[in-house]
């Protein structure tokens, strides 16, 4: 899913810290959505937030000013000693990253060739523009949207903003016909939300209950451990490099054979797709200890086989199905290209 938030949305947590865009956040993880960023809404948000913290910064020297005068203390704070408190921090595209760590974020820079098309609609009084030829900025971000989904047309696209006046019908709750009209003339299918809360309600609290805890108690793993390594689903490549790295053995490799797998009996990672109401695929990850004797043909007197076993961590993934609340399917198939060894 591409999901796009309008500037509104941030601006009320700029620290992206309420619950709310917890569980947003936390959303955007397990199905591993994309945050469509604009440019604009960039840099609208961070020039909002600096605006604030600026403005917080005065009343805060107002008030430093004020305690001085009335102190009984026997020394007064100073402005630096405030400021060394790291209370201003302007640098807000830093932190926002920072924020998002695990997060993809694609951001889509608005063109040049983008104004034409504004003037264009604040002169006909073309949506979002106003009947006053005003709202240029949502204008910018329109186009921004129209051209970075054209692309996305495989992908279910949401657009979040609680701007209902230029945005969105008479009910608030869906998009303005005229923009509906103008997506289903350039074949494009957008999703509106009001409020990031609407969002979560619909999207994000239906799969909160799908954690590593819930799926470490629920899932059956001794099925999983049984077919977690078993040959061909770890490409045998790695078992040869395995072999170059940590064998003792001189000469040529034979073969190979594993012996034993353990599971950690944990979930290392996982991810969420939902296939219909109450019904979704959750993609695991799984790790564990593998052991695997290798054998070396030795050359002497007669030829004969010398093995080695070599242990090490495993990595592999695989998927269940989730449906009710419950653990109901597993695939028994581990994607070899997601599985691996550790050499080291």
């Amino acid at each position: 899913m591409e999901i796009i938030l309008d500037t509104n949305i941030f601006r009320t947590d700029f620290l992206l810290k309420s619950s709310t865009f917890k569980t947003f956040i936390d959303y955007l993880r397990k199905t591993r959505s994309t945050l469509f960023m604009p440019q604009i809404v960039m840099e609208e948000v961070s020039t909002l937030y600096e605006r604030e913290i600026c403005q917080r910064k005065k009343g805060l020297d107002q008030a430093l000013d004020y305690y001085n005068k009335i102190s009984i203390v026997l020394y007064s704070l100073s402005k630096n000693e405030v400021s060394s408190l790291n209370v201003v921090d302007s640098n807000y595209k830093q932190y926002f990253f920072r924020q998002l760590e695990y997060i993809y974020v694609d951001e889509v820079p608005y063109k040049d060739l983008y104004f034409n098309e504004v003037i264009n609609r604040a002169i006909k009084r073309i949506k979002p523009c106003s009947s006053k030829g005003e709202e240029f900025r949502d204008c910018i971000l329109w186009l921004t949207i129209l051209d970075g989904i054209k692309n996305r047309q495989h992908d279910e696209c949401v657009f979040i903003s609680n701007d209902v006046k230029d945005f969105a019908d008479d009910s608030g709750r869906y998009l303005h016909p005229s923009l509906s009209k103008e997506l289903e003339e350039r074949c494009l299918k957008l999703d509106f939300f009001s409020s990031l809360q609407d969002f979560n309600k619909t999207w994000a609290v239906k799969i909160d209950f799908i954690t590593s805890d819930w799926l470490t108690e629920n899932v059956d793993w001794d099925r999983l451990n049984r077919g977690a390594c078993k040959e061909g689903n770890i490409h045998c490549s790695y078992f040869f490099e395995l072999f170059d790295r940590r064998s003792k053995l001189e000469g040529d490799l034979e073969y190979y054979e594993i012996i034993n797998t353990y599971l950690d009996r944990q979930i290392s990672d996982f991810y969420v797709d939902e296939v219909s109401d109450n019904n979704y695929s959750v993609e695991i990850y799984l790790t564990g200890i593998i052991e695997t004797s290798f054998f070396v043909k030795v050359d002497g007197d007669r030829q004969y086989l010398k093995s080695e076993i070599i242990i090490t961590e495993f990595g592999t993934q695989t998927n269940v199905t989730v449906t009710n609340r419950l653990v109901c399917a597993y695939t028994d198939e581990y994607a070899e290209e997601e599985s691996s060894l550790n050499f080291w």
